[in-house]
């Protein structure tokens, strides 16, 4: 019989029904220089709500960051277990915790991955900074360590495992302003902590990538 068969394949459908067929685009990636200037708009965003609620409550907040000796020497010697911790869990093969990998490494890798070692401090010292501010500085004496450390762990819940280790955290660094008395303790444990898992992304985002060249700081 002359001609195809009808249940033969004609050529490329997508071509012939265009439509039906979108054409796929991989979804772009967070550059470094993106990250940091979402960081410095959100963190930025939180200096200026902890000092709202600070005026409106009557809450001292330039009066809780003493800058004490013991503010400095707690904020540096908890750093140290808390980012041990991070690098426990984040070995960790358990499923829990490898969607906790995933996810950091999926959002925040590729811009971390191309960010130098100054952009990354810079971020990590917004953090630490501008949400202790507001977490521990503000709402701390206002509803307790306990309910600012729950809605520490709510505002970072990406995953109910990782809302759980932020609100434990959370709780430690209310524990430091308790003890010394000085906001910078939390602040500096916080920057540190955070510094030193924007570092560990950082690596394995480029071990991942290998020695293509595309990996190179750009900011």
């Amino acid at each position: 019989m002359d001609g195809d068969s009808p249940h033969e394949s004609t050529g490329d459908l997508s071509t012939q029904f265009p439509g039906d067929f979108p054409e796929y685009r991989e979804p772009e990636r967070l550059s470094s220089r993106s990250l940091l200037w979402m960081s410095l708009w959100f963190e930025g965003g939180v200096a200026v709500l902890a000092c709202l609620l600070a005026w409106l409550f009557g809450v001292d907040l330039p009066g809780s960051i003493k800058g004490s000796g013991a503010g400095w020497v707690a904020g540096l010697v908890w750093a140290g277990p808390l980012f041990g911790l991070f690098l426990v869990t984040y070995g960790l093969p358990w499923r829990l915790f490898r969607e906790i990998r995933q996810f950091l490494e999926q959002t925040l890798g590729p811009a971390l991955g191309e960010a130098s070692h100054g952009t990354i401090l810079l971020i990590a010292l917004l953090a630490g900074g501008c949400e202790e501010l507001l977490f521990r500085g503000v709402l701390h004496p206002l509803v307790g360590g306990i309910a600012a450390s729950v809605l520490f762990g709510l505002v970072h819940a990406v995953t109910p495992v990782y809302a759980v280790l932020a609100a434990l955290f959370g709780a430690v660094f209310s524990w430091q302003l308790v003890v010394t008395g000085d906001l910078v303790a939390p602040m500096v444990t916080h920057a540190l902590y955070d510094w030193g898992a924007f570092l560990v992304l950082r690596r394995q985002w480029r071990r991942r990538r290998g020695a293509t060249g595309s990996g190179e700081p750009t900011l």
